[in-house]
C-alpha cells in the first residue's frame, strides 16, 4: 500500500510537469530542473483572476531563456482558464484526513523501504541499481508525508484551516468553494519537493519554524537525476 501510494504522487507530480512542459516549450528534463510552480493572481477584491509559474531560485539561465512569454520578473502568467480545475479525487481526500498518523506511516515506509537494504545481491550493478531504487523511494515517502500531513491537520482544524487560506488567498473570511479550492491545490498543483515553497506553506499554517533543508534539497536533486536521467548528472 505505501509503494503505491507513493507511486500515485509521482504519477501527479509526472503529468503536472509533462503538462508544464508541452506549455513551456521545454523538455520534461528542463522542466525538472527549473521546478516551475503555480501561483495566483489575486486582485484588491481577493477574486483570482489568473495564475503565473515561479522557478527555483537557481534555475539555470540557458533553460529560462527558451520560454517564450518570461516577464522582467522571469514569471511566466496564464490565463485563469488554462489552469482552474476544482476538481480532486474526493476518495483519495478522505482516505489520507482519515489516517490515524501520517507520521506512523512515513516511520513504516521508511522501515519497509530500509529493509530492502537487507536483500542479498550478489553482482555489484544490481545491487546499484536497488539502491537508486531505495534512494528515490525515501525522497518520496517525505514528499507523501509532508503532503497528508498538512491535508489531514487543516481538515480537523479549523484554526490551522484559516492560517493556511490566510496564506495562500490572503482571506480571512472563506467559505465552501475556497475549501475545495485549498484542498485541490494541496492536492492537484503543490509539488512537494520544492521545500522553499512547501516550508513558507507550513510556517503559515503551524507558526512554527521550518527546520533547515539544504541537506534534503541536495538530496532532492540527486533524486531526480536517478528517476529522470538514469542516475547521471550531464
Amino acid at each position: 500500500m505505501g509503494i503505491a501510494k507513493e507511486q500515485l504522487y509521482d504519477n501527479q507530480q509526472e503529468a503536472f510537469y509533462e503538462s508544464m512542459a508541452e506549455r513551456l516549450g521545454i523538455t520534461y528534463d528542463e522542466v525538472e530542473e527549473i521546478e516551475p510552480q503555480i501561483n495566483e493572481n489575486t486582485g484588491n477584491d481577493e477574486a483570482v483572476y489568473g495564475y503565473y509559474l515561479t522557478f527555483k531560485e537557481d534555475a539555470p539561465r540557458e533553460i529560462l531563456d527558451k520560454i517564450e512569454g518570461l516577464d522582467s520578473n522571469d514569471w511566466y502568467w496564464m490565463d485563469i482558464s488554462e489552469v482552474y480545475d476544482e476538481d480532486y479525487d474526493e476518495e483519495q481526500y478522505i482516505h489520507i484526513v482519515k489516517k490515524e498518523s501520517p507520521y506512523k506511516d512515513f516511520i513504516t515506509s521508511m522501515n519497509e523501504t530500509l529493509s530492502l537494504m537487507d536483500i542479498p545481491v550478489k553482482r555489484t550493478e544490481q545491487r546499484y541499481v536497488l539502491y537508486r531504487q531505495i534512494y528515490s523511494s525515501i525522497i518520496s515517502i517525505m514528499e507523501t508525508y509532508l503532503c497528508e500531513r498538512l491535508l489531514k491537520s487543516i481538515d480537523g482544524d479549523e484554526r490551522l484551516l484559516r492560517n493556511y487560506i490566510l496564506y495562500h488567498k490572503s482571506k480571512t473570511d472563506f467559505n465552501e468553494d475556497d475549501i475545495r479550492e485549498a484542498r485541490c491545490f494541496l492536492m492537484e498543483k503543490q509539488v512537494y519537493h520544492r521545500l522553499d515553497k512547501v516550508s513558507k506553506i507550513y510556517t503559515a499554517t503551524f507558526k512554527f519554524a521550518f527546520p533547515q533543508y539544504g541537506n534534503i534539497e541536495r538530496a532532492i536533486t540527486t533524486r531526480n537525476d536517478i528517476v529522470h536521467r538514469n542516475g547521471c548528472r550531464y
